[in-house]
């Protein structure tokens, strides 16, 4: 299945939203579980995970063992 832009983009403003968190805190170790960031942006699961692969491509993150 290939990852088509929804209309609203909607997980590339929580891409946006979670990068400016990583941009803000250097100190970052850790990225928020995808839980948090589906709580946080009162989005599904899908979308918080297709993020986190916007993510992953720019190299801000990876995945995490058992995640």
């Amino acid at each position: 299945m290939s990852q088509q832009i929804s209309p609203r983009g909607t997980f590339l403003k929580v891409a946006d939203a979670v990068r400016a968190q990583i941009e803000s805190d250097l100190e970052m170790a850790e990225l928020p579980s995808a839980a948090e960031v589906v709580r946080a942006h009162g989005v599904s699961r899908g979308v918080g995970l297709r993020a986190f692969g916007v993510l992953r491509e720019e190299g801000l993150a990876k995945p995490a063992p058992g995640g």
